[in-house]
């Protein structure tokens, strides 16, 4: 996965329980300014979500050709809702600016799947992490499946991961 191909859709909802409907709506207001200045036209929906506390979220849904993928950010006590906005609006940004395929948070996840899937595979990463180059290591180390890391920590990168050969 090396291609993730022409963004079809970005979608969003920006959610909140037991709290007044303007933080919703001020969250949803930043993120399509924010994204809309970026040269995107993001579809996001507010939601207000049932729950037993209070809370707001905002989630945006990137849809290309070839991948599918999220970027959340949940609201706290003092955290204004632009300020959540803002947070997964720059994940989504600097993710799309990278070109690759596969964001920071599902890298690391798709290694063992991949080490015990028969052949070779490979992705690139919008981010190396801390987390990709500590499971890159156990899969060496446990699953005996050579993984190669081509890039810096903390930058754009791609994965090879060695499956397995038997029949």
């Amino acid at each position: 996965m090396s291609e993730r191909g022409r963004l079809k859709r970005l979608a969003g909802v920006s959610a909140s329980s037991n709290l007044p409907g303007h933080i919703a709506d001020r969250q949803r207001r930043r993120a399509e300014g924010t994204l809309r200045a970026a040269g995107f036209e993001p579809e996001i929906e507010i939601v207000d979500g049932p729950a037993s506390g209070q809370g707001t979220l905002l989630f945006l849904l990137a849809e290309f050709e070839n991948v599918s993928t999220g970027f959340a950010s949940l609201g706290r006590k003092g955290k204004p809702a632009e300020q959540v906005a803002e947070d997964a609006c720059t994940d989504f940004l600097e993710y799309f600016e990278s070109g690759a395929a596969i964001d920071q948070y599902l890298a690391d996840q798709l290694i063992i799947p991949l080490a015990l899937a028969k052949g070779a595979s490979s992705f690139t990463t919008c981010r190396i992490t801390q987390h990709l180059l500590t499971n890159a290591w156990i899969v060496k180390r446990f699953l005996r499946r050579q993984v190669d890391v081509e890039g810096e920590e903390g930058k754009v990168g791609r994965v090879n991961v060695a499956g397995h050969t038997d029949v």
